[in-house]
């Protein structure tokens, strides 16, 4: 009789156990934050901050070489990055156009 009221005990706390348990696991799957709100940036956009300087003291010949290692890789320059390669290149472009009217 006795065995049987230990058993029975047992049997009753491993019951209450396991839906506690349950029940802790279905908790924490809600308060998880849902898959499609878990995102990730896939953009090739190169988020490294870059000194201006060098930047500042490009050549047209740099521009130039930078433009083709971006394109070949596949590299989105910043704003920054690409305002300044443009302006580099377009200071070039009216050099040569007015060196070119002059002659």
């Amino acid at each position: 009789m006795e065995y049987l009221v230990a058993g029975i005990a047992g049997l009753m706390v491993a019951i209450v156990y396991g839906l506690t348990h349950q029940q802790q696991q279905k908790q924490e799957k809600r308060r998880a934050p849902h898959p499609s709100l878990d995102t990730q940036n896939t953009t090739n956009y190169n988020m490294e901050i870059l000194e201006e300087a060098p930047l500042k003291k490009l050549t047209p010949e740099d521009a130039q070489r930078m433009i083709e290692h971006w394109k070949r890789g596949g590299y989105i320059p910043s704003h920054r990055e690409f305002y300044a390669v443009q302006r580099v290149l377009r200071r070039d472009a009216k050099a040569q156009l007015k060196e070119a009217q002059e002659n």
